[in-house]
């Protein structure tokens, strides 16, 4: 099944306060945690402003997502890294029922929600704004 196939369209994006609630995710032979935050947008917001030269992807994981986090981040990352985009960080928090929701953040724009497969189409759009704040110094 095509990469953008399983990732299915989704509804949806909020913002609450601050709790944590972490599950093991699989990255090829390793483990990783996956985070979730109350607020995923905020929190890529203030991981930004240090990080001028990256993208930070905040996800609202919803309920139906039949995709797991460590899929959509390693397509997601690949899909910058195509794009000439090598720093991305991702930061998760619990959707309600129905799918999943997607915001990228550099330091001067933000662009969406999406739902995943739209999120895919979008990446390269803000590759694009962000080399272009980095090649004139505005970041």
């Amino acid at each position: 099944m095509a990469k953008s196939s399983k990732i299915r369209a989704a509804l949806g994006f909020g913002l609450a306060a601050t709790a944590i609630l972490t599950v093991p995710a699989q990255v090829g032979a390793q483990q990783q945690e996956i985070v979730f935050l109350a607020d995923a947008d905020s929190s890529a917001g203030q991981w930004i402003r240090n990080n001028p030269r990256a993208i930070a992807v905040a996800i609202r994981l919803g309920r139906e997502t039949p995709v797991s986090p460590t899929a959509i981040e390693q397509a997601l990352r690949a899909d910058f890294r195509e794009h000439g985009i090598n720093t991305t960080r991702f930061f998760y928090e619990r959707g309600g029922d129905g799918g999943s929701s997607v915001v990228y953040r550099s330091r001067n724009h933000a662009w969406g929600p999406f739902g995943l497969a739209e999120s895919r189409n979008k990446v390269a759009d803000a590759a694009a704004q962000l080399r272009f704040e980095i090649s004139r110094g505005l970041n």
